[in-house]
């Protein structure tokens, strides 16, 4: 029997085609939809040309030369055949459709929007033909958006097509309702190679049948099967919520979200690659299982969302959680494609090889042993020989798994060979958290507690804003929230969170079985709660011995457990918290617990039992039979929840000095500052922020002495400098380029607390800060760095700033011993803010000041910039206007004051050869000016100019 938890089944799923089929769609994109495709070119072109003098399609576009050649440089005859009307076979699709999206986009915006996607629909088509679609509904789709093109073209530009649509018609007609006969039989087999073996189709073809079989089995993970069964038991997986960011030495932490993810590149070599590897990261319950279930889903929908995925001819899923096999033809054949391989018994394999397969290995923790020789037999078997480092046919493996184990996957990978791109899950920011809650409140039909509830979120609530960053934790205090909105004002860490959670699982067990009639009502309470502490110890058991599945032995051990049930209540009572999936032969089951971080808050529940009633220390209940220690950096998550229920229990004080010893043999690491953070909420009294002291002194010793902080940490290690009495020397905070400060959260309101609360504790002496907040400077529509540059009085002193000023006009004194200062500034004022910013700053090496002006502002409003020679200052103009060149000789000499600045860019620089010759000799600048070319110089006035001027000239295309 299975239990039932609240889970979702992957959607229908679009069988393989018929290659014959397949080529008569490949026909008709080839002939009809690129005929179609060069009368929309005619169209455009000839309205153009009726417009004005234009004749060609270059001086049409108005790109310089150079761009020309390097964009249609190739395409000199397809080009002159689109000027002369004259229809040319070569002109495929994906060309016409770059002459209308780069030539003709004025024009393509005149078209609604429908018509618009279909353009790109058909473009996108051409590629798609050749891989296996639901042929019979892509010809419906067909028909139905070249007609659609025709009637909307015609319309906007003035033109009858409705002979043109009889004639697509009498064609697709014509190709379509044709026998089975190839016109063109040396391009369709060129074309369409791999479908002329007709073992390999069947294969393909079966193959995805048994896997839409498997994949609808697989079901999202409800934290809380027991709470609401009703209305959750069909939460589907149509959304990913999380973005991802990449975890590169070359572009670290830059973001990249779910729809990209198999076109994300890396840099290796000089060059940057799409790797075959892909191996994502992130905590327990952030959603990689999710994520990888939503691929399978998409896949098997053959959505367009996420890029490429649809180029796959099979994904292969290796649950490590549920794999016994030490092969992947072992697991091919014994767990998801049994059937198929059945039909192949000796070459399964060599068919798969010729094949494009995206392999998703979920759960690499799991059991480490198993994905190890799994992901090695895989590289092993699918290895490109001609290409080092590459999978057969551009397939691809995606290996999620927590932080902690992403060094033993990179050892498997460079041991064999293999570039990888790390990714992390990024989990959820304040909009994220609204979204999934607005999804889950729709469930309810309850919009009032859904505002009453953000509301919460952005008062009381504020204090678990790091905690909702996964997106576990935010499901289980929404579910807590529909329930009993008091029982979550009460809940200020993940402990009580989980606490109460379960709490609330066991009181809405307890209700559906006093409906049965038995014995046990009068002590029903006791008895669910003594099988839930033996699921504790099972949890526990299984964590130290690396086992994810419940062993039959085990099971069998938790069956007598719930013998005082009749049978239907005990399935009830372990329904309640684990779940349960069929073998192949549904005969046997694999039992488990719903989620790792589950287990661990059980487990900890029943360290807590033996503490208590066994009087036992932590120390004792940290090690093993023969009494020696363990090596507790395994079970981080354990302590934490542990020492939560001390702490609730009024059971902490006592064993605090127990506490950190176990910490200290776990050999935490000291910039740690997440766990550090979560140790000292979790012993704060309950419903009160008030930490204890002691507990901040022995916090305090172990943190470092320099602090490098960033988006994943920035608020939990300023959220320690608030509440201890630490004193760090120094900090770094450097803020990925790709993330916006203000969006981050808790980062503003804590480092706004600390201009208070710090301001005597730093009064002699202040923390020296490096501030690197990159997407000020080089966003377009960012928010200036004011309000972290003022709340930075008086606690700390600015050695390096990088970010926008806008208004800074109080606490100036914190860059009074600023080294180097990046700033970007979009208004005459936000210069003068930074003119008094720099004013007597003798410390200043290096200056760089990017003026973003929406205008062409008078001399007169701008003001100079103070500097010494020593400096190296440079400035760069990046408006939103073309600019007069006479106009920025007279900014950038103001700005310097008569001094020479180091370097100088320019952007949309509009001036001709004469103007350069006769302005830029009276640039102050000493070294590099980077300035677009302008397109009547030649060579010969160019090499005169640059004799004429005392700096470098970088020409710009």
């Amino acid at each position: 029997m299975v239990f039932p938890s609240l889970m979702v089944a992957l959607a229908a799923y679009f069988m393989a085609p018929l290659p014959f089929i397949q080529q008569k769609l490949y026909k008709a994109v080839h002939t009809v939809a690129q005929k179609v495709m060069w009368d929309v070119v005619q169209i455009l072109y000839n309205y153009k040309k009726d417009q004005g003098k234009v004749t060609t399609l270059k001086e049409i576009s108005g790109f310089s030369e150079p761009k020309w050649k390097k964009v249609f440089g190739k395409h000199n005859s397809e080009c002159s055949s689109i000027e002369k009307g004259n229809f040319d076979a070569n002109c495929d699709i994906t060309f016409l459709h770059q002459i209308i999206a780069e030539i003709f986009y004025q024009e393509l915006l005149k078209l609604d929007n429908k018509c618009q996607n279909n353009i790109k629909w058909v473009k996108d088509l051409r590629n798609k033909v050749k891989k296996s679609v639901d042929e019979s509904k892509l010809e419906f789709l067909l028909r139905g958006k070249l007609k659609d093109i025709y009637i909307n073209v015609g319309k906007t530009f003035s033109k009858d097509f409705s002979g043109k649509i009889e004639e697509i018609e009498q064609q697709l007609d014509d190709i379509f309702l044709a026998k089975l006969v190839v016109d063109d039989k040396d391009k369709f087999d060129s074309d369409l190679k791999e479908h002329n073996d007709a073992k390999k189709s069947r294969m393909m073809t079966e193959g995805r049948k048994e896997f839409k079989d498997c994949y609808s089995k697989l079901k999202i993970l409800n934290p809380c099967s027991s709470i609401d069964e009703e209305k959750f038991g069909h939460f589907t997986v149509d959304k990913i919520f999380t973005d991802l960011i990449i975890d590169d030495k070359v572009d670290k932490l830059a973001k990249i979200v779910i729809n990209n993810i198999l076109i994300a590149e890396r840099l290796y070599s000089s060059k940057f690659v799409t790797p075959s590897v892909l191996v994502i990261q992130g905590l327990a319950g952030s959603g990689k299982t999710s994520l990888c279930r939503f691929f399978l889903n998409e896949w098997c929908v053959q959505g367009m969302d996420i890029a490429k995925l649809t180029d796959f001819d099979l994904v292969i899923l290796v649950e490590v959680r549920t794999a016994k096999s030490k092969t992947l033809e072992e697991h091919l054949r014994q767990r998801i494609l049994c059937n198929t391989m059945k039909q192949f018994p000796h070459d399964g394999i060599p068919l798969l090889k010729e094949m494009r397969i995206l392999f998703v290995v979920d759960g690499f923790d799991d059991d480490v042993t198993t994905a190890v020789l799994i992901i090695k037999d895989i590289l092993k078997e699918f290895k490109n020989i001609e290409e080092g480092g590459k999978l057969l046919n551009d397939s691809r493996i995606m290996i999620t798994t927590r932080p902690e184990f992403k060094g033993d996957i990179s050892k498997v990978l460079s041991e064999i060979g293999y570039g990888h791109l790390d990714l992390k899950v990024r989990g959820f920011d304040k909009t994220k958290v609204k979204k999934f809650a607005e999804k889950v409140f729709e469930r309810y039909d309850e919009r009032p507690k859904l505002i009453k509830f953000l509301d919460y979120l952005n008062g009381r609530g504020r204090i678990l804003d790091k905690h909702l960053a996964l997106p576990l934790t935010t499901a289980l205090l929404i579910f807590l929230w529909l329930d009993d909105p008091e029982k979550v004002n009460r809940v200020t860490t993940s402990t009580q969170l989980f606490m109460e959670v379960f709490n609330l699982c066991k009181e809405r067990l307890e209700a559906k079985i006093r409906t049965d009639s038995h014995k046990l009502k009068n002590r029903l309470s006791r008895k669910i709660n003594d099988v839930f502490i033996f699921l504790g110890e099972i949890a526990w058991d299984m964590l130290q011995n690396n086992i994810i599945n419940i062993p039959p032995e085990t099971y069998a051990q938790l069956k007598e457990k719930c013998k005082p049930f009749n049978e239907e209540t005990a399935l009830k009572v372990m329904s309640s918290f684990l779940m349960c999936e069929p073998e192949n032969d549904d005969t046997s089951y694999i039992v488990s617990f719903l989620h790792k971080t589950q287990m661990e808050y059980m487990a900890a529940e029943f360290l807590l039992s033996k503490i208590l009633k066994e009087n036992k220390s932590l120390e004792q209940i940290f090690e093993n039979e023969e009494g020696n220690k363990t090596d507790c950096k395994g079970y981080l998550n354990v302590i934490m929840f542990l020492v939560g229920h001390l702490n609730i229990k009024n059971e902490l004080k006592q064993r605090i000095s127990s506490v950190f010893s176990i910490i200290n043999e776990a050999k935490i690491e000291k910039d740690n500052y997440v766990f550090w953070w979560n140790l000292l909420s979790e012993c704060c009294e309950r419903n009160e922020i008030n930490y204890d002291p002691f507990v901040g002194q022995e916090i305090s010793k172990r943190l470092p002495k320099s602090w490098s902080l960033d988006s994943s940490n920035v608020t939990e290690a300023l959220s320690l400098l608030n509440y201890t009495e630490v004193r760090p020397d120094n900090l770094v905070i450097n803020i990925s380029l790709n993330e916006d400060p203000n969006e981050i959260s808790g980062f503003l309101e804590i480092i706004n607390e600390l201009s208070s609360k710090l301001e005597s504790r730093y009064s002699s002496k202040s923390i020296q800060i490096e501030l690197h907040l990159p997407y000020h400077f080089d966003a377009v529509d960012s928010n200036p760095s004011d309000l972290f540059l003022q709340a930075l009085y008086p606690w700390a002193k600015i050695t390096t700033f990088e970010g926008q000023i806008g208004n800074f006009t109080t606490h100036q004194e914190t860059l009074q011993i600023c080294k180097n200062f990046y700033v970007k500034v979009k208004t005459p004022t936000a210069l003068r803010c930074v003119s008094e910013s720099l004013r007597k700053i003798k410390t200043l090496r290096k200056v760089h000041i990017s003026l973003e002006f929406s205008e062409m502002y008078e001399e007169s409003e701008i003001v100079p910039i103070e500097f010494e020679k020593s400096c190296n200052f440079k400035i760069s103009l990046n408006t939103k206007i073309n600019m007069n060149i006479n106009w920025i000789v007279q900014i950038v000499n103001k700005i310097t004051n008569g001094k020479f600045c180091q370097e100088l860019t320019l952007y949309n620089c509009v001036a001709n050869t004469a103007e350069l010759q006769e302005h830029l000799p009276k640039l102050k600048v000493s070294n590099k000016v980077t300035i677009d070319e302008p397109e009547d110089m030649e060579d010969a006035q160019k090499s005169t100019l640059e004799r004429k001027v005392a700096f470098k000239i970088v020409w710009s295309a």
